[in-house]
């Protein structure tokens, strides 16, 4: 089976419900299996560059420079994720991406809601890499984030690392 898509945020109702998920099965082509490790070595030092990137914004959210690195350290992480096909990564990082884009060409601002939703965008896109070093199957939630960077409602809530690490330990 095929993960779910990304959530449908063309939706107009006030309550935007996130769309159940399946696991994503690892689907790498063999002439790209021996890829695995170094997608993942590339992905934690970008995933961590851009955590660190992220605690600066904080402090200096109008700096170009950290923007322009953050959107490249992603940049990278979706690339590499795009080679070897996996999928929830790069539909979370395309995401958050073009997030950074807009903040980019200041047609967005990144305020603390903005830092916060891709901090937790960071994080959960480690723990998919941990998933993908393991072979297993992704079973990882990723459409409440897609939903919290698409949508304009503050009241969109994403689940915490905790709650997500609860989830997979305790499959429904």
């Amino acid at each position: 089976k095929e993960p779910s898509p990304a959530v449908n945020t063309k939706s107009t109702s006030k309550k935007l419900e996130v769309l159940e998920e399946e696991d994503e099965v690892l689907n790498i082509p063999n002439d790209k299996v021996g890829l695995i490790s170094d997608f993942c070595e590339e992905a934690w030092e970008s995933l961590q560059a851009s955590e660190n990137l992220l605690i600066e914004l904080e402090n200096n959210p109008t700096s170009k420079d950290l923007i322009n690195e953050l959107f490249r350290a992603v940049h990278t992480v979706k690339g590499g994720s795009r080679l070897i096909e996996v999928k929830k990564i790069e539909m979370l990082s395309h995401e958050l991406e073009t997030v950074l884009d807009n903040v980019r060409s200041d047609k967005l601002i990144l305020n603390a809601r903005l830092i916060d939703i891709s901090i937790e965008c960071i994080k959960r896109i480690s723990i998919i890499t941990d998933e993908v070093a393991q072979r297993g199957p992704i079973k990882t939630k990723i459409n409440d984030l897609i939903l919290a960077l698409t949508s304009d409602d503050p009241g969109v809530n994403i689940e915490t690392e905790n709650k997500n690490e609860l989830e997979k330990a305790n499959p429904q």
